[in-house]
């Protein structure tokens, strides 16, 4: 067996596999001169391993630091508040061409999008995990564009997927609370939902419009563009997510450091979870050594539902 693993081995570094050829010859020596029963699991291990990490890294398709994947059903959407200034998602649409924002019809991609969760349902109940999925991140899943029905015809695939946790953002928090109502108690317990306050005046439209909402959601402080007082709705938020803009340098606002130590206060004071992002393109962290600096950037908490916050 020995001599056959030095051989193959040869043949895989000349075919240009050089890890898996120099691993196998390895193996392949060593079992020439001691034990061939070892050296048999060796081999199992070195492709079993490897093409595990590959499918890891092929399932890791998203660089939002609070999720490990994305999956879009539909791309498209349209600008509805301050925080929509810079869309990134607008950006990438653009440059791939696809003309879906606005008034324009989206582009759909259920049946592609339900194969994608499913994939990664498997991959992770394989490993014995649990991941966190953020739902559309190329635009809203409760986009008033889209009709009611997609929505609901979508709602089978979460309970399916025990080992993801599924999380949707929104800034339409009004067509949230009435498609929840629709739905009453056939929200499974792995879909959390979420709602974008970049300002005290959008945290305070948006849970005004879930004020009958009988379950809490978590907060996209992102961008923070200026002071937020979350003291009326504490009871109602269970995590709260803080960063700054990521767009071009010259369109960018700034994130002010104040503004995010506040609510890292806020959050400590109400025992909420803070996750700090990132400070995006600009902001006037200057003094990273200050305390009152150096902490918001330096927080991540997860609630008890994130896979890193304990979820099984």
């Amino acid at each position: 067996m020995g001599a056959w693993l030095v051989l193959i081995g040869a043949v895989l570094c000349f075919s240009g596999n050089l890890n898996h050829g120099l691993g196998l010859a390895l193996i392949g020596l060593i079992a020439y001169l001691t034990n061939e029963e070892l050296c048999a699991n060796a081999v199992y291990d070195l492709f079993y391993t490897q093409n595990r990490r590959v499918e890891e890294s092929a399932m890791k398709n998203t660089k939002i630091e609070w999720c490990d994947h994305t999956v879009n059903f539909w791309w498209g959407c349209t600008e509805v508040s301050e925080a929509c200034q810079n869309c990134y998602a607008r950006a990438i649409a653009k440059r791939f061409k696809v003309d879906c924002w606005g008034d324009k019809p989206r582009h759909f991609r259920i049946e592609k999008a339900t194969e994608e969760v499913l994939k990664l349902n498997a991959s992770a109940k394989r490993r014995h995990v649990v991941e966190m999925v953020s739902v559309n991140s190329m635009s809203d899943f409760f986009d008033g564009n889209v009709s009611d029905g997609i929505r609901l015809s979508l709602w089978w695939l979460f309970p399916e997927c025990e080992n993801l946790r599924f999380m949707i953002l929104t800034k339409r928090a009004a067509i949230l609370a009435s498609h929840v109502k629709d739905l009453g108690d056939d929200i499974p317990p792995n879909v959390h939902f979420g709602i974008t306050a970049e300002n005290q005046a959008r945290l305070d439209e948006r849970m005004f419009a879930l004020k009958h909402l009988d379950r809490k959601v978590f907060l996209s402080c992102e961008p923070l563009l200026g002071a937020i007082d979350i003291s009326k709705y504490a009871e109602k938020i269970d995590w709260i997510i803080v960063g700054g803009e990521k767009a071009p340098i010259l369109k960018c606002r700034s994130l002010d450091s104040r503004h995010a130590n506040n609510l890292l206060r806020q959050a400590q004071e109400h025992n909420i979870p803070y996750f700090f992002k990132s400070t995006g393109k600009r902001h006037n962290f200057y003094d990273l050594n200050c305390k009152s600096v150096s902490e918001p950037m330096a927080t991540r908490e997860y609630p008890a539902w994130h896979s890193k916050g304990g979820a099984r």
